[in-house]
C-alpha cells in the first residue's frame, strides 16, 4: 500500500527556512535583534555579515553583490517583492507560490504590473510609452566611450537641449514640489525601508501559531486592507501568462532576481 506523504509541520522555524526567504538573503541582513533600529528589515549587510556567510574580506563576488543587488533590491525590487507576498497571502492559492519559486516570466510580469507605474526617465522604446516629452529615438549619434565622464556628459545635455528646445521646452528643467520646493535628483529613489513583520504576523495568524496582540492585530486588518490594491494586478499576470504559456510560450525558465541570492541556493555559486 502506498504511503500517503506526511504534510509538512507549520510552525515559525519551518515558515522561517521556507516561505520567509527575505530573512536569507546573502546581498541583505535581516534586522531581528529587539535591540537595534530597523527592527524586521533588510539592510544593507556589515563585513560581519557577509564572511559569516563565507566571503571573504577583499572577495570581488561579495563587491559585486554590495554594489549591484543591493541597490537592486533597495531602489525597487524589495517594495515590489513585498506587494505581491502581500496580495499572495489574502489570495491563498497554490498557483501563487512565494516569489523565489516563480518563474522567469511571471517575475517579469509581476514586476511590470506591480510597479508604480511613474514615468522613468529612461525607458527602453515601445508603444506604451512614447509621449511627447520623450526624445525622438532616431537621434543619430554615438558615444566614444573611452570620453570622460565630463566630456560625455556635456555632449549628452548638449543633445538633450537641442531635443528641448525643438518640442518647445526650456533648457535645464528643474521639478518642483507641491510645496514649490525643488525636488531632489534622488527623489525617485526609496530610502525608508520596509517591515516585512507584518506579512509574518498574517502567517502567524493564518496557522494559528500565536495569539496576536492588538497591535499586531491592527497591523494584521491593516494589510489585509492594502493588500485589496495589488491582487487583481496579480491575478492578471498569472492570467496573461496562462493565455501565453496555451499559445506555445515557454515559461519554465527558473526565477533570477532572488532565488539565486538565497543562502541555500548560493553556497554552489561562490568563488
Amino acid at each position: 500500500m502506498r504511503k500517503e506523504k506526511k504534510k509538512p509541520l507549520i510552525d515559525e522555524e519551518y515558515l522561517k527556512q521556507n516561505d520567509w526567504w527575505w530573512r536569507r538573503l546573502v546581498f541583505g541582513h535581516y534586522q531581528d535583534d529587539t535591540e537595534k533600529p530597523n527592527l524586521y528589515q533588510v539592510t544593507q549587510p556589515k563585513m560581519s555579515h557577509l564572511t559569516s556567510n563565507g566571503f571573504k574580506r577583499n572577495d570581488q563576488v561579495k563587491r559585486w553583490l554590495e554594489n549591484n543587488q543591493w541597490r537592486d533590491w533597495h531602489d525597487k525590487l524589495e517594495l515590489l517583492t513585498y506587494r505581491y507576498e502581500l496580495a499572495r497571502r489574502v489570495l491563498r492559492l497554490k498557483k501563487f507560490p512565494h516569489w523565489p519559486l516563480l518563474t522567469e516570466i511571471e517575475e517579469l510580469g509581476l514586476i511590470g504590473a506591480l510597479d508604480d507605474k511613474k514615468d522613468e526617465i529612461c525607458l527602453k522604446l515601445g508603444p506604451s510609452n512614447m509621449n511627447p516629452n520623450r526624445a525622438k529615438p532616431d537621434l543619430l549619434w554615438t558615444f566614444d566611450l573611452t570620453g570622460s565622464d565630463k566630456v560625455l556628459k556635456d555632449k549628452f545635455m548638449l543633445l538633450i537641449n537641442d531635443e528641448r528646445r525643438r518640442k518647445g521646452l526650456h533648457d535645464h528643467i528643474n521639478k518642483m514640489s507641491k510645496s514649490g520646493a525643488r525636488k531632489s535628483a534622488n527623489a525617485k529613489n526609496r530610502h525608508r525601508g520596509i517591515s516585512w513583520r507584518g506579512l509574518e504576523l498574517l502567517d502567524i495568524q493564518f496557522f494559528k501559531l500565536g495569539t496576536l496582540n492588538n497591535s499586531e492585530t491592527s497591523t494584521v486588518s491593516k494589510l489585509k486592507r492594502e493588500a485589496k490594491k495589488w491582487v487583481e494586478s496579480v491575478r492578471k499576470v498569472f492570467s496573461d501568462i496562462a493565455d501565453l504559456q496555451s499559445m506555445g510560450v515557454d515559461g519554465e525558465r527558473k526565477n533570477f532576481k532572488i532565488a539565486p541570492y538565497l543562502k541555500e541556493n548560493y553556497r554552489s555559486l561562490k568563488t
